[in-house]
């Protein structure tokens, strides 16, 4: 099983995170468990309950979605930790504004996105290699990779994502301005 670790303002950012699993590997129902929402005490209560401890006796692997304005952080950091500590596989996505070096000195050898970095998308598609192949599942063949990592990475960086005009009225306003050169 996947940990996916975020907090709640991070939401979309996980959603996107994912969608680019299921987009591109065959996942087993209930593969992916989400742990979010807002902190609630310290993370040593919050991960004594019986449900957090049997949660971590099926994970495999941890994603960690960390920004600088994270609500949770305590919270995650100590998923991290367990995850060190079971000698899980962790992948931390640094948004905007976390640097590695702020993580734990434990964690500095773990892989790591920065989503503002050049080779962002190597190292998420690298991770997701190693995830794939840790759990025994497959990579989905047909998917354009480059294009649904591009999606992700902007979603995580909270750019605007092109979509189609959804009217036929934004159609025309486009077709005027192209018109009008």
């Amino acid at each position: 099983m996947i940990l996916i670790s975020y907090s709640d303002e991070n939401r979309q950012q996980a959603e996107s995170l994912v969608d680019y699993l299921d987009e591109n590997i065959e996942t087993v129902m209930g593969c992916i468990a989400h742990s979010c929402g807002a902190s609630q005490g310290d993370a040593e209560t919050y991960l004594s309950s019986d449900r957090q401890r049997a949660r971590f006796d099926k994970v495999k692997a941890v994603i960690a979605i960390i920004s600088p304005d994270c609500s949770r952080k305590d919270e995650i950091l100590f998923e991290l930790g367990a995850a060190w500590a079971l000698n899980l596989f962790i992948l931390m996505i640094f948004l905007p504004g976390i640097d590695i070096r702020e993580m734990p000195e434990q964690l500095s050898s773990s892989p790591f996105v920065d989503v503002d970095a050049r080779d962002a998308h190597i190292m998420l598609r690298d991770a997701t290699r190693e995830i794939t192949s840790l759990l025994g599942l497959t990579e989905k063949k047909g998917v354009s990779l480059f294009l649904s990592l591009d999606r992700t990475l902007k979603a995580m960086r909270n750019e605007q994502i092109w979509q189609r005009p959804s009217s036929r009225q934004d159609d025309d306003e486009d077709q005027d301005d192209l018109d009008e050169d």
